[in-house]
């Protein structure tokens, strides 16, 4: 992943995995955003690969089914997915894309709740529902490979 300056988005820096999650902390913490670079497909069609995505506190409120959220997962890694399950201080994530939920996490695991979304210069906020109807995901990926061949 990639972290964008929420101040200004035309400064990017290249960290490691560690790193990321560190500066997203810190800045999440203090109470800002970050814009962060996806690098994987787990959660397209929702995000595609290269998006970028703010990164911003958790509300006050919490977290709810729905949310994406940035987490360190089990392994130490950034994982960004959505959260389907919230209980006893534990989240369970799965991307979008995914068949399989992913293992539980601790709810202090999360570094921050993704609520934009950045792709060709478009800003659009994410949704919490998830595209769960496999006709539903079909249809958006046929669109998806359409736009890309149509692209070159």
């Amino acid at each position: 992943m990639r972290a964008r300056s929420e101040m200004n988005a035309e400064r990017v820096m290249t960290v490691s995995a560690d790193e990321l999650l560190s500066l997203a902390a810190d800045v999440t913490r203090a109470g800002a955003g970050i814009w962060v670079r996806v690098r994987g497909g787990s959660m397209m069609p929702t995000i595609e690969r290269g998006s970028d995505v703010l990164v911003e506190p958790v509300p006050s409120t919490g977290v709810r089914h729905g949310d994406i959220v940035l987490v360190r997962d089990s392994s130490g890694r950034p994982l960004l997915h959505r959260i389907v399950r919230v209980a006893n201080n534990r989240v369970w994530l799965k991307g979008d894309f995914r068949v399989t939920i992913d293992a539980p996490v601790d709810a202090d695991a999360i570094v921050g709740i993704a609520t934009q979304l950045r792709r060709d210069g478009k800003v659009t906020a994410l949704s919490r529902s998830m595209p769960n109807a496999p006709l539903d995901i079909f249809r958006r990926w046929r669109g998806y490979t359409k736009d890309l061949l149509r692209r070159g």
